[in-house]
């Protein structure tokens, strides 16, 4: 009788607050950790806030969880980089990198 119950469950429809917002932008990283890059982060004009908002996001400090499959060999304190990164506002570590290119050692970056 045409069941479409079937289909993507009624949770499939998500909470907006589960989708994940994604940037690229441009850092030096300031330490590695087993999980976390510590990272100086460019500014990001675009960067929405936790209600959805854009909210640029002033060039700063921030860690960044590992996420899977981003590989962190050849990474080393000082390097330039540029990173992908997702945020997911309802997780307890909201930054998660997806990508991580390191960058000529001489690339001139936009941080305090």
């Amino acid at each position: 009788d045409g069941d479409d119950s079937h289909g993507a469950p009624p949770e499939g429809a998500a909470a907006p607050a589960s989708a994940a917002d994604r940037y690229t932008a441009r850092g030096r990283v300031i330490a590695l950790h087993a999980k976390e890059i510590e990272i100086n982060t460019e500014r990001i004009p675009a960067f929405k806030a936790v209600d959805g908002k854009v909210s640029p996001m002033e060039a700063m400090p921030m860690g960044y969880v590992i996420g899977d499959g981003v590989a962190r060999d050849g990474l080393a304190v000082g390097d330039p980089i540029q990173l992908t990164f997702e945020v997911r506002w309802a997780d307890a570590n909201p930054l998660r990198l997806t990508q991580v290119v390191k960058l000529p050692a001489d690339t001139q970056l936009a941080l305090p």
